[in-house]
């Protein structure tokens, strides 16, 4: 299902941010980005090879996750968004689709929102 999947995760938290990574593997996505900070993410979605879902937190250091998936948007305007927060209210203005996963959040709902997202 992974297969061809590529993944950027964007979360300042390098603890989150690995165990992310980790759950993501043992699912079986394989071709999986990291970013320590938004503005690291948006060097990586400069990328020629297409980014087929975007994982961000809200809030990083430099760019946020809302800048992030603005980056996003003009360089892999396919990719799916899925942000990460605490604060879900901060997202209702944003002008494009993305899905939200509200801290704190088990692996299991991470694994079934990417799923769901279809980005496969």
């Amino acid at each position: 299902m992974s297969f061809g999947c590529r993944i950027l995760v964007a979360e300042d938290d390098s603890i989150l941010r690995t165990v992310v990574v980790e759950v993501l593997h043992d699912a079986g996505y394989s071709d999986i980005l990291e970013a320590g900070d938004g503005d690291t993410a948006c060097r990586l979605l400069k990328s020629p090879d297409h980014i087929h879902l975007i994982l961000t937190d809200v809030n990083m250091p430099g760019a946020g996750g809302i800048e992030v998936a603005k980056w996003a948007k003009v360089h892999h305007p396919d990719a799916k968004l899925i942000f990460i927060t605490a604060n879900p209210d901060q997202l209702h203005t944003l002008p494009f689709a993305y899905r939200c996963l509200e801290k704190p959040f088990t692996m299991g709902q991470l694994v079934d929102l990417v799923e769901e997202t279809g980005a496969a």
